[in-house]
């Protein structure tokens, strides 16, 4: 690989182990193959491509019942091709929250771009090395010793989806996304004893952040992606 503008989509395909599923499924048995929150599935009719499935638009944004058809809770992700540089692939990627994109050629699926092998890239150009300063410097944080409700608060005021956790000297530790909180936040609208309901929930917003988020090995690229972002776009929130 050479600079960032030779690296395109067709170095970056994958083409095996998709997450597929048919527009007649529910959410709730899509949901349940997804373990991270930046996963998508991808909605198939026949052979028709018709869009994604994924946490973020499904729960956290737009909070379709469990038993709605796939089909009615579709989300269109922008659509990339074979010659899409990787830049492009990572600012559409922020944008839109997506982080798993279709690739077409002339109108036809051919596979997928993941946030994966995006960050393997971005660490075989050496970019990393350089983002340390700037990360520190303007990246959103939540301190490892703070509670779900704080967490919860700073992704909502400063409408971010996840946030770098760091421990008391400002090393980043790990990870903590609105999917890790996603219990929390699905709490059912109807129950009996409105009071009592909204007491137990402000009880699990109070519990510690530990044990709630990703640890460092497995979320250090990811603050390497956004740090590479922010460092293109200016824009600080993620």
């Amino acid at each position: 690989m050479g600079d960032n503008s030779t690296i395109l989509a067709r170095d970056l395909l994958k083409t095996e182990r998709i997450f597929k599923a048919s527009p007649d499924d529910s959410l709730s048995s899509a949901l349940t193959t997804l373990s991270r929150s930046h996963d998508a599935i991808f909605v198939f009719e026949e052979n028709k491509f018709l869009g994604i499935i994924n946490p973020y638009f499904t729960v956290f944004k737009s909070n379709f019942p469990p038993e709605t058809k796939l089909r009615n809770c579709l989300f269109n992700p922008p659509h990339i091709t074979l010659e899409t540089q990787i830049w492009d692939i990572a600012k559409l990627m922020t944008e839109s929250k997506i982080y798993y994109l279709p690739v077409f050629d002339k109108n036809a699926f051919v596979g997928i771009v993941t946030i994966n092998r995006l960050l393997r890239a971005i660490r075989k150009l050496g970019i990393d090395k350089k983002l340390s300063f700037e990360m520190k410097k303007k990246i959103l944080t939540i301190g490892a010793d703070s509670t779900l409700e704080e967490a919860y608060m700073r992704m909502r005021d400063n409408q971010v989806s996840r946030l770098p956790v760091v421990d008391k000297h400002e090393h980043l530790v790990g990870m903590v996304t609105r999917f890790d909180l996603r219990e929390i936040l699905a709490t059912p609208k109807e129950r009996p004893g409105l009071m009592s309901a909204l007491e137990g929930k402000r009880n699990h917003l109070d519990k510690h952040l530990d044990g709630h988020y990703k640890k460092f090995i497995h979320t250090v690229f990811k603050c390497i992606f956004f740090a590479f972002y922010i460092l293109n776009t200016g824009k600080l929130g993620f």
